[in-house]
């Protein structure tokens, strides 16, 4: 295990490097960015546990653009 401190909407790693993939309190310029990036980067049936601050109107929309990508959603809670 390693943490890495950078550019998530930009991830320097090869496709399908990771198992799993951990991000906390962030502000992304475009969320779909960072979402297509730990996508590329995640094993193909492996997970992302993240915590943002994103808008709960928002969500729905958030959650669909994971769905298109393939992405199962597991959880989704607001923990303010």
């Amino acid at each position: 295990m390693f943490f890495f401190v950078g550019d998530a909407e930009n991830l320097p790693f090869e496709g399908e490097t990771f198992k799993f993939g951990v991000q906390l309190e962030s502000r992304h310029p475009d969320i779909h960015k960072f979402y297509d990036s730990m996508y590329r980067v995640l094993k193909t049936g492996d997970h992302i546990q993240y915590g943002d601050m994103l808008p709960t109107d928002k969500w729905q929309d958030y959650d669909q653009y994971l769905i298109s990508l393939s992405f199962e959603i597991l959880c989704n809670q607001d923990i303010t």
